[in-house]
């Protein structure tokens, strides 16, 4: 039980043993402010090499962000696929908002008949992360469908 100034505050009861670790305050908001500030400087970072991120401001000047286009996608939606040239889609990148995406390929050489075609997840997305085709001519080695929807992303 914790006690401060004759009152409980809260109370906890081990089923097994356990370990318990106590913590001060300050250290504790310390360490919790560091980390919004990391998460705050992830994002500027983010906005400074993806300029469409940013927000347009006004002025004469043409913003960047003009030119991304949001769109929304539902689960099993393909973006790119294992084995087609990667200029079959037109060159660009996808940033996620929302939801997610799945990175997937077949096995080349199956070790047993039942393998066949089976696809095994590879890698997986989430909101934040930036995927796009490949920057030269030559195949898609991975599959890319939307795995966790709907899907927001900008292009």
């Amino acid at each position: 039980t914790l006690h401060l100034m004759g009152r409980s505050l809260a109370s906890a009861k081990c089923l097994t043993d356990c370990v318990l670790l106590v913590i001060p305050a300050a250290a504790f908001m310390a360490m919790k402010e560091a980390l919004v500030m990391h998460e705050n400087n992830k994002r500027y970072v983010l906005g400074q090499v993806i300029s469409g991120m940013n927000r347009p401001v006004d002025s004469e000047k043409v913003h960047p962000s003009i030119f991304f286009h949001r769109a929304v996608h539902h689960k099993g939606h393909v973006f790119l696929s294992q084995g087609h040239d990667a200029f079959s889609v037109q060159p660009m990148f996808w940033v996620i908002a929302t939801g997610s995406v799945s990175f997937t390929r077949k096995k080349d050489r199956p070790t047993r008949h039942q393998d066949h075609g089976i696809a095994e997840i590879v890698d997986c997305l989430g909101a934040g992360k930036v995927f796009g085709t490949l920057p030269q001519a030559s195949i898609e080695p991975f599959t890319v469908t939307v795995s966790e929807g709907p899907c927001e992303l900008y292009f």
